[in-house]
């Protein structure tokens, strides 16, 4: 039997192949939208071992990414509103590494693309490139971390987790991240990315842990999107528990 008689598609290039069967596939997910997002973040840091972080004339950093993160602002805006109330000072601080154009101003706009600004919120915009050293791990690799940030009385990551799109690891994408990378501004992300993305899974935990050691993280603020990347669930961390819960995720 010849080629044309069994049929076989002839590519160009002198290659026959025989194409495996192909079956259209329709997937259904399901939605796990958060409706109310201001209540589930009033529910969550009203719990007594968050609420007692939070002193009157506390100045309080609250540290917002570069992420397309769905319902950013509103997520954002609940935090602050929550901390109002308890008569503490605040301000945000973008905590995205070298994006932005590796500036200031650059990073004011990445937060301004998705409505975050001082008059929109209410609230001054801390932006600086300046780092100070909090220490170093045990192979002497420096960690650096926002000196604005720093020298505040509280400190308040908001980050989405999940999966990192070019490491695998037991935390990927999320709240140490953004201590380590995120914070880090131009200095601390260019360090960790020098030693690739392939060591990544290892040195996020351990100098995301130094971080919190060091650095007057008060607690988290962590939200999943479901397939339709819509907000699904928002938790309030302790910096403790960081690492446990990520990984869960």
């Amino acid at each position: 039997m010849n080629v044309r008689e069994r049929k076989i598609p002839i590519i160009e290039g002198g290659l026959n192949i025989r194409f495996p069967r192909m079956i259209k596939v329709r997937q259904k997910f399901d939605s796990y939208k958060v409706e109310d997002i201001h209540s589930i973040i009033c529910e969550q840091m009203s719990q007594k071992n968050i609420r007692k972080k939070i002193k009157p004339g506390m100045s309080i950093a609250i540290g917002v990414g570069s992420r397309g993160i769905s319902n950013l602002f509103e997520i954002v805006q609940g935090v602050i509103d929550e901390i109002r109330k308890y008569g503490a000072n605040h301000f945000v601080v973008p905590a995205m590494g070298s994006h932005g154009g590796a500036t200031s101003e650059g990073q004011e706009e990445v937060l301004a693309s998705y409505g975050i600004t001082e008059k929109t919120l209410k609230v001054p915009i801390k932006s600086s490139m300046n780092v100070v050293q909090v220490g170093q791990d045990c192979e002497g690799i420096p960690v650096y971390f926002d000196e604005i940030a720093f020298y505040s009385d509280g400190i308040i990551p908001i980050n989405r987790v999940k999966i990192h799109t070019d490491f695998r690891g037991e935390v990927e994408s999320g709240l140490l991240k953004m201590l380590v990378i995120g914070f880090g501004n131009h200095k601390g992300a260019s360090t960790i990315h020098s030693f690739g993305l392939k060591n990544f899974c290892h040195l996020i935990p351990e100098i995301g842990s130094i971080i919190i050691k060091k650095v007057p993280i008060l607690f988290g603020v962590a939200c999943i999107e479901d397939a339709f990347e819509d907000t699904s669930e928002i938790k309030v961390i302790l910096p403790e528990g960081f690492y446990s819960q990520e990984k869960k995720c």
